[in-house]
């Protein structure tokens, strides 16, 4: 038994490789395009390749891809594989050169610190770098200057540049438009006493015609923003608390169902009629935004009425048009909750003729 066991695990061992080992390729650094390595580290790299592959007959590959680009990638392949025969080694001074060149990028930014640099610059400004490395998480104020220096003189050779650029700009405008409506809405609580009782809103066209929430609540919401600050983290959950909590609308149903997304919207609102009402006179534009452009973002942002029911066949009936007609002009002097509440009144009945006897 034992003899039978000792021929079966006998498997002679591990075989001795006869293939020769390819010597290790030479270390050559990643070169993003978002790291700004000088583009001749790039064609020594290729250079010290194409030698280590042309000293151990490591043939050019064919790229992946379809029949239909066949003759381009063998071409491509052909062009790669002369590369390959013409190559020579680096002479001492191209490898000197090689590595100051290599020092001279941001080898230690990844894709991750990239993108958190263009966040925080979007959101605090190209030139605030203490802020911009709370956002960057391995990153000193030291080091993100030292790579915005380079940054802004060569985010040309960034791929999708444009995009990156973008988003900062439009990060800073909107970080200065804020700067703006809180010197305006404090502007506006100084000139009153007791804001949440004086304060007056020059409401427009547009507000007017569709007026959803109350002065007294449009008082409540500015003066709760010029309390918080407007770009206080989670301020419109802290409002919606204040208002269930104040006694002022203990019974206004209305006010105290509004949801955080709602209470921002009319603060939008209430924020850029009174930026209007210091700089926005004959059209002028605020915060690079016209009075029209103005107005018909506000329509979006209150309730529609709903629309009117068709007559049957078309046909209208012109005594109960007269009635909502009255009702209309006499409730459209005063300041209502909604304009989209319907009138109650109906149309008077008429007498019927009865028969002579």
């Amino acid at each position: 038994m034992d003899k039978y066991y000792r021929n079966a695990l006998m498997t002679g061992g591990r075989t001795a490789d006869t293939k020769p080992k390819t010597p290790r390729a030479p270390k050559q650094i990643a070169c993003h395009d978002y790291q700004f390595f000088p583009a001749r580290l790039s064609d020594l790299q290729e250079k010290e390749t194409a030698y280590f592959r042309k000293t151990n007959s490591i043939k050019a590959p064919l790229a992946e891809g379809s029949e239909d680009d066949l003759e381009e990638r063998e071409r491509n392949q052909q062009l790669e594989q002369q590369e390959i025969d013409d190559a020579e080694p680096l002479t001492e001074a191209e490898a000197e050169e090689k590595e100051n060149l290599s020092k001279k990028g941001f080898a230690d930014w990844n894709k991750r610190d990239f993108q958190q640099f263009i966040n925080g610059s979007a959101k605090y400004g190209r030139t605030s770098y203490e802020d911009i490395a709370t956002e960057v998480d391995s990153k000193t104020p030291k080091e993100i200057r030292e790579y915005a220096g380079v940054f802004w003189k060569r985010y040309q050779e960034i791929a999708n540049w444009q995009k990156h650029i973008s988003a900062i700009e439009e990060g800073e405008d909107r970080a200065a438009r804020i700067v703006h409506q809180r010197k305006m809405l404090a502007k506006k609580m100084a000139m009153y006493r007791v804001p949440l009782q004086q304060l007056k809103i020059n409401y427009s066209v547009s507000t007017t015609n569709k007026k959803v929430y109350t002065e007294e609540e449009d008082r409540f919401l500015l003066v709760m923003l010029d309390r918080f600050g407007i770009d206080s983290e989670g301020i419109y959950e802290r409002i919606r608390d204040e208002i269930r909590e104040s006694p002022l609308f203990r019974f206004d149903w209305f006010f105290l169902s509004r949801t955080p997304i709602e209470i921002s919207r009319r603060c939008t609102t209430l924020l850029t009629t009174v930026g209007r009402e210091f700089e926005g006179e004959n059209g002028k534009a605020v915060n690079g935004k016209g009075k029209r452009q103005v107005e018909e973002e506000e329509e979006e942002e209150v309730e529609e009425a709903p629309a009117k029911k068709k007559m049957k066949n078309g046909v209208k009936n012109k005594q109960l048009d007269s009635v909502k007609g009255g009702v209309s002009k006499a409730t459209s002097a005063t300041s209502s909750r909604a304009g989209s509440v319907a009138s109650t009144g109906s149309a008077p009945k008429a007498k019927g003729k009865g028969k002579k006897k």
